[in-house]
């Protein structure tokens, strides 16, 4: 039975079982206690020998004692200063109770004074209060202070340890959470990167790495990565890109202004070391401070570090382990080489990130000219910095290529739907044309106008009117040159090109080093001048002036009806203000924009190309477009090549910047030869289908028409109408003429 286990005994027997079991076996020990004393008397020898024991025992005992009183002062935290002699005897001298009360006043105060630290964003002064408060409740804990006073509040002191144990976690919660803010000053970054230093013994190359954490998170958040972007407004995505290069740009400046010798958090660290609970507010003026002992009013935050490294009863540390990096107060600053590495991983990590929510956030604008104003706006602000010596351009690096894909994909969408209203309402002017009966000669001077539209004869054979206005009348003479900066001087080039004063950037200032040479800003007045004159007249509509004018002006504006000029302005204006709107304000991305815009007109160009291929192919089915209305469509292509310069000073303007970057000279804009070849190269392919549907549409409306037949008609009526030769031949000639 006295062999069996507890669970054996209560699995085998009932309660009462087991408490008559428990009564038996102190009856049995109570009968071996007799006998045992019966023996004592019997054997002297053993309980000799059993006292030699007890005292011996009692010698270990002490010795025990008195190791464990040295390993509880070496676990102690005392002061480094080496007190007065007399401090000493004053200290001894002061009321036990009243030293103990001082210092339990101060852990109860320290709680408080931590959360208003943290309320007012101090997180050095927090973290200064929080190793007070540890340090004055390991002291109470550890040594007899007391006890010789006669004072029981360990439970206080207890309570108070775990208090300060969760406002520690909360200390580095609320510095982390300030490290991921957005709009956070360097020093505030300073601050709290020194308290959690500090707080968790960090190195300084761990700090640096907590930075860079805490400055991903702010771009993680403020690029909303878990949220969808497609219900934000395009302002509030204007303003998460502006706060993003913000903050790639404070990370790269705050890393040198932070780690560096010198730098903030040195300085900081270097006045922490130096702090003491004299400096409380408030403490000067409380009256149970004045019985605080020495080791706590002179308390600094690195006694505690050396307290543990030169009492601690760990081994002292072996020689393979003392070049260690020095932690927390006593971390030492890293240099330029210590931080290029982790700032560089850094770097390429967040490409990455802020490539995916630029390709996200782009798409979510669909309007040209906000996309152009976030686009200013970015590239005023994305400055180039040098951090750690290294160049670092973010628009280059970050935002330009997201910036040029979206660019396209707007300026694709928005010059196809001006392509669209442009191909519809020519189109919507074209076909009736065909189902009109040819004009009689009773004709109302109010369908003059229409009657242009009809009649291919009237179109192929005019000639020249005298009622144009003069050139010189409708614009006056700006001899003055342009100032033209030359980050802008490829817009400049466009807006003269096709006579739009409005569309000609303002230069920010006038100096010659910015502005372009001053042959060249003549040359683009005298464009300037030349253009918006020649355009001007053009588009003059009032046959009541009369004066002298160009002979191929009149024969262009004679060639382009005004129903047909309506919508070929229409078109050439839109396209002129996109260009214009696109390439505005592109400073050092302008060479990639005109880039894009030469891309983008190109297959501009082929749309054109297409929508007369498709005319020819009507003119071949039945029910589908004929000679009047193809050949509309061909006078159409020839307005937009040779009449109106939207297309033509979209390309020449971006070739001459393309071959300005590569030459690295001004001379490419006045090239005029080698620019009026590029343009007939690129638009070869629409001249040659555009003349190739109108001598197809003219032909088909000779041959299938009655032109012919009323031609021999005539011809035999005239031979028939006086046999002389002579008065045949006149006939003849007045028939082709009224033919």
């Amino acid at each position: 039975m006295t062999e069996a286990t507890v669970v054996e005994l209560f699995e085998n027997h009932s309660v009462d079982e087991v408490r008559r079991i428990c009564a038996d076996i102190r009856n049995d020990v109570e009968s071996r206690k007799m006998e045992l004393r019966f023996l004592v008397g019997e054997r002297h020898r053993d309980v000799i020998e059993a006292s030699d024991s007890i005292l011996c025992m009692k010698e270990y005992s002490q010795f025990v004692t008195d190791k464990l009183a040295q390993l509880e002062s070496a676990c102690v935290y005392k002061s480094s200063a080496l007190s007065t002699p007399s401090r000493v005897k004053d200290q001894k001298a002061q009321d036990p109770k009243k030293l103990i009360a001082a210092q339990l006043k101060l852990l109860l105060d320290v709680s408080e004074m931590i959360w208003t630290a943290l309320d007012e964003f101090d997180y050095s002064a927090a973290v200064e209060y929080f190793l007070l408060g540890r340090h004055l409740a390991v002291k109470m804990q550890l040594t007899s202070e007391m006890l010789a006073a006669h004072v029981n509040a360990r439970v206080l002191v207890k309570r108070q340890w775990v208090a300060l144990d969760h406002i520690e976690g909360t200390i580095a919660a609320a510095c982390r959470k300030q490290i991921a803010l957005h709009n956070v000053t360097d020093d505030m970054l300073c601050q709290a990167l020194a308290a959690l230093l500090v707080l968790e013994d960090q190195t300084m190359r761990a700090s640096l790495e907590e930075f860079l954490i805490g400055r991903t998170a702010a771009l993680k958040g403020i690029s909303g990565a878990d949220d969808a972007l497609d219900s934000q407004a395009c302002v509030d995505v204007t303003q998460r890109l502006t706060v993003m290069a913000r903050i790639l740009m404070q990370t790269l400046e705050s890393v040198n202004a932070l780690y560096l010798p010198q730098g903030q958090i040195c300085s900081l660290l270097s006045q922490m070391s130096k702090w003491s609970p004299r400096e409380i507010t408030g403490f000067a003026g409380e009256n149970l401070f004045e019985h605080l002992p020495e080791n706590v009013v002179n308390y600094r935050i690195t006694s505690t570090n050396q307290s543990r490294q030169a009492k601690s009863p760990c081994p002292s540390p072996t020689e393979g382990t003392s070049d260690v990096e020095p932690s927390g107060i006593l971390a030492c600053p890293l240099s330029a080489e210590c931080l290029t590495d982790p700032t560089n991983r850094w770097w390429q990590s967040t490409l990455d990130l802020c490539h995916q929510h630029l390709s996200t956030a782009l798409n979510s604008i669909s309007d040209l000219a906000t996309f152009v104003e976030m686009r200013t706006t970015l590239l005023n602000l994305t400055a180039n910095v040098k951090p750690l010596g290294r160049h670092v351009d973010l628009w280059c690096e970050i935002y330009q290529s997201a910036f040029l894909d979206r660019l396209q994909v707007l300026l694709e969408t928005h010059l196809g739907a001006i392509f669209d209203e442009f191909e519809a309402s020519l189109l919507h002017l074209a076909k009736p044309l065909d189902q009109v009966a040819a004009p009689s000669d009773d004709v109302d001077d109010n369908d003059v106008n229409s009657l242009e539209e009809k009649d291919l004869a009237a179109f192929v054979w005019s000639q020249s009117l005298s009622g144009t206005s003069s050139i010189v009348d409708l614009q006056p003479d700006n001899s003055t040159s342009l100032q033209v900066d030359g980050d802008s001087l490829s817009l400049a080039y466009f807006a003269c090109l096709v006579g739009r004063r409005d569309l000609v950037p303002e230069s920010p200032t006038s100096s010659t080093d910015s502005c372009v040479p001053g042959p060249l800003r003549w040359r683009l007045s005298r464009l300037l001048d030349g253009a918006a004159k020649t355009y001007a007249a053009f588009d003059w509509c009032d046959d009541r002036h009369h004066g002298n004018s160009r002979h191929e002006l009149n024969q262009k504006r004679r060639l382009i009806t005004p129903a047909l000029k309506r919508i070929c302005s229409k078109f050439n204006r839109r396209l002129c203000e996109t260009v214009a709107t696109a390439a505005k304000n592109a400073a050092g991305d302008e060479t990639p924009v005109w880039k894009v815009l030469l891309g983008v007109v190109t297959r501009l160009l082929d749309r054109c190309c297409s929508m007369a291929k498709r005319a020819i192919v009507d003119l071949k089915e039945d029910g589908g477009m004929k000679s009047r209305g193809a050949f509309c469509v061909a006078r159409a292509c020839f307005a937009l090549l040779d009449v109106y310069p939207g297309l033509g000073a979209t390309v020449v303007a971006a070739t001459a910047k393309l071959l300005t970057e590569e030459s690295k000279s001004y001379t490419t804009w006045t090239d005029v030869q080698r620019l009026r070849q590029v343009w007939l190269s690129t638009s070869r392919k629409l001249r040659f289908i555009a003349a190739r549907l109108a001598y197809v549409a003219v032909l088909q409306a000779t041959v299938q028409g009655p032109a012919l037949e009323v031609l021999y008609s005539k011809l035999v009526s005239a031979f028939s109408a006086s046999g002389d030769p002579d008065q045949s031949l006149v006939a003849i000639t007045s028939v082709s003429r009224i033919c």
